[in-house]
């Protein structure tokens, strides 16, 4: 069964993940302020500093890895960045849970995945920020899970 370690678990989107996927993957997920419906041995507390997170990679040796990390926003940037070198040793790929909020520059219309993100907002500004670097670094391992708010 294939390692599956969803960074963020503890959120709503990440607890929905650990309940989808808990029968066909082994799940390890990580959290900050509550614990995740996990057995204590998959699961990671998380303060967005880089030497847990290496930690927890090392650890775990996930197969797939899921973030849908939240925080101040320069620490997950340098967090996602260390976690892109760690995985670019590997054939991991990263789903990284994006937002709608990189399209909140132009509200004059639809958008669809192809488009060019623009935001005004600091939020949709980071969330670009970490997409350009995760695609450049792990190009086709890297997929852009782009949702609206919830």
């Amino acid at each position: 069964m294939k390692k599956l370690l969803i960074l963020g678990a503890s959120g709503l989107v990440g607890r929905a993940l650990v309940e989808q996927c808990r029968h066909d993957f082994d799940v390890y997920g990580t959290y900050f302020s509550s614990s995740v419906n996990l057995p204590e041995h998959k699961q990671f507390y998380l303060d967005l500093e880089l030497e847990t997170l290496l930690h927890i990679l090392q650890s775990v040796q996930p197969d797939i890895v899921v973030s849908g990390l939240q925080g101040d926003y320069r620490k997950q940037l340098a967090l996602h960045k260390a976690l892109a070198e760690f995985l670019q040793h590997s054939a991991t790929p990263l789903y990284f849970i994006s937002t709608t909020n990189v399209f909140d520059g132009d509200l004059t219309r639809h958008h669809i995945e192809s488009d060019t993100p623009i935001s005004k907002s600091d939020y949709g500004k980071f969330k670009i920020a970490c997409e350009k670097m995760l695609q450049e670094s792990l190009q086709e391992r890297c997929c852009i899970v782009r949702i609206p708010g919830i």
